[in-house]
């Protein structure tokens, strides 16, 4: 799907990452609130939320 809309584009990595991480809702919300230039980096190449969310979950890491 290409997402021309960020909040959709947004909210699909938030789900991806609730279900790759095994998080509730809140705490993936906090993890990709807590990534915004990573974010910003990604829309701004329309990577898609599949690639996104893997970068923001390195990005979110200990050792990212």
């Amino acid at each position: 799907m290409n997402y021309t809309n960020y909040f959709e584009w947004e909210e699909k990595i938030i789900e991806l990452i609730e279900h790759t991480a095994e998080l509730c809702r809140s705490d993936a919300q906090a993890v990709v609130e807590g990534q915004p230039v990573v974010l910003k980096q990604l829309w701004d190449r329309r990577d898609s939320p599949e690639v996104a969310s893997e970068a923001v979950l390195k990005a979110a890491s200990p050792q990212g």
